[in-house]
């Protein structure tokens, strides 16, 4: 196991200020500040947080509630691999490519709340305490843990319980890649924390080496502008996601708990974030930020980030210090009457997942408001054109977009569901139950829908 440890200076909070490089990569066992000249930017004295105590990872939102087994036809388990990975055709990719295949307990796994591809199309799944990977021609997945170097470990949390920096989310990066985020220390005033508690959660870059043991780089995710107060805002990620072709291929954006960070080849911008203020009858306007379970990449790099209070399009910059400096292309409210970032006191959306479909639809999921859409370019870029559509569940957990026009959804009973726009029609998907999450692979054909499950991993590939 080598683990090397990268400290993330990051240089500021709001959305317009700019950062410095400032990004130092050592070896673990001697840590070196290097923070950029410029730390004299004002801190916004508006700003108060508003850190979610642990609450948004609980099991109501994370775990579904049970439901019957399904009848699993036309899967294939792993003992039913027929053939090397160069029997297959290429497009296709290593893994069979029938209607489902079903990763279970027979192949090592668990409940699983993350998976995904590298683009070696080894596939890497996560539990609370375990990462697993299966490489092509294999049918056992191998599991890695924190005596691997993973950084799981226990805590005792800002209210005095007992807690642990488990796996929250993860991405698939280069061959043989992945990006691993935890659960971290989530107090309400994350300047006065101590630097122990600071560290914890954030995220590693995990290599699988040819020996099948990993290499670990840490990830701190520590503000520079106001490193001297303590700044450390970013503690735990809520989404990863690593873009495998466009003009940002190669970057890794993270939604945590606080704002919205841009990585690429171990260098970070600061994050970012929509700001919503509310306005209460009496006393000081409010600022609401965080919980960032919903990114999206256009190809032009621009990225959707969506969270608790408001959604917005952050503009591309493929140096991730620049990045920050950028401005939102849009930002705004999706459910008040005029969309604007200052609403009344209360004011939620509870955003869990973006998409967007190929004639250039962002499609909103929300845990308590259902399925919302906006297309900025056929509408002129009117927020009144925003759009709900009945036809979907309610409650949502997760949402990806399909290259065929049509939606994956995740209900918060973990029901999968298929919804057509054309048709306004909403189809719950059998064979699958307990879903935490989805990530829909096109780089393969067909391409391939990723379904983490209390009961282990399900791949579609049915039209």
């Amino acid at each position: 196991m080598r683990v090397t440890l990268c400290i993330l200076l990051l240089s500021a909070c709001s959305n317009n200020n700019p950062a410095a490089d400032s990004v130092v990569v050592i070896d673990a066992g001697a840590i070196i500040a290097n923070p950029s000249s410029d730390l004299g930017i004002a801190a916004d004295l508006k700003e108060t947080q508003d850190f979610a105590v642990g609450t948004d990872l609980s099991q109501a939102d994370l775990k579904a509630a049970d439901l019957a087994s399904a009848d699993l036809a036309n899967v294939v388990t792993v003992a039913d691999m027929a053939g090397p990975a160069s029997d297959l055709a290429p497009s296709a990719g290593p893994w069979p490519s029938a209607d489902i295949t079903y990763y279970g307990a027979s192949a090592g796994l668990g409940a699983i709340l993350d998976s995904t591809p590298d683009e070696g199309q080894n596939i890497w799944a996560a539990s609370g305490e375990t990462l697993y990977v299966l490489s092509p021609g294999e049918s056992q997945f191998r599991t890695f843990g924190a005596a691997d170097g993973l950084h799981i470990q226990a805590f005792t949390d800002p209210n005095g319980n007992p807690n642990e920096t488990s796996i929250t989310a993860i991405a698939g990066g280069i061959a043989g890649e992945v990006f691993v985020g935890y659960y971290g220390y989530e107090s309400d005033s994350p300047f006065t924390d101590t630097d122990e508690q600071k560290k914890l959660g954030n995220a590693d870059r995990v290599n699988l080496g040819g020996d099948s043991k990993l290499a670990v780089t840490r990830y701190l995710f520590q503000c520079d502008y106001d490193w001297g107060n303590g700044c450390w805002e970013n503690r735990s990620p809520r989404r990863m996601l690593y873009v495998h072709d466009g003009v940002a291929a190669g970057h890794l954006f993270i939604g945590f708990n606080h704002g919205i960070s841009h990585v690429y080849q171990d260098h970070f911008g600061d994050h970012v974030h929509v700001e919503v203020w509310y306005h209460p009858a009496t006393g000081p306007e409010v600022e609401k930020i965080g919980e960032w379970y919903g990114l999206a990449v256009l190809p032009t790099g621009d990225v959707w980030t969506t969270g608790r209070y408001g959604v917005g399009l952050q503009s591309w910059n493929v140096d991730p210090h620049t990045w920050v400096s950028n401005p939102y292309i849009y930002a705004f409210t999706l459910f008040t009457s005029d969309h604007a970032l200052d609403t009344a006191d209360g004011y939620r959306e509870d955003n869990r997942g973006v998409a967007v479909t190929s004639d250039g639809t962002v499609w909103f999921a929300t845990l308590n408001n259902g399925l919302w859409s906006w297309n900025p370019s056929a509408t002129h870029a009117s927020y009144a054109a925003l759009q709900s559509w009945p036809a979907a569940p309610t409650q949502l957990l997760d949402i990806q977009a399909d290259p065929n026009g049509t939606l994956w959804l995740v209900d918060l009973n973990g029901a999968l569901w298929r919804f057509t726009p054309s048709t306004a029609s909403a189809v719950p998907f059998s064979g699958v139950s307990n879903v935490r999450r989805i990530w829909l692979d096109h780089t393969v054909t067909p391409r391939a829908l990723y379904v983490s499950m209390d009961t282990g991993l399900a791949v579609i590939r049915a039209k």
